[in-house]
């Protein structure tokens, strides 16, 4: 199963999880590296990391990006190809 595949059987998100989706889809088309949380926190307008936190956690859950802990910028959008500038 190719990663169009599995991105069709993912479940739906909501309209925030959707936004924050775009957001780093954006900000790594332009820049073609992935944001911070904290770049996230303060695009979406939240007030702790925390609530960046769980959103990224939801779309991980939902099969729409990839987390590494252990890495500032360790967001992978599942389906996305990244581009060198």
């Amino acid at each position: 199963m190719n990663a169009m595949d599995q991105l069709k059987q993912c479940r739906p998100l909501t309209a925030r999880q959707a936004r924050v989706l775009e957001l780093i889809q954006v900000m790594t088309t332009e820049r073609g590296y992935p944001p911070t949380r904290r770049e996230l926190r303060d695009r979406l307008g939240l007030k702790s990391t925390t609530s960046v936190q769980e959103y990224l956690k939801a779309l991980q859950a939902k099969g729409r990006i990839q987390l590494d802990a252990k890495v500032g910028r360790g967001i992978r959008i599942m389906g996305l190809l990244y581009l060198e500038k």
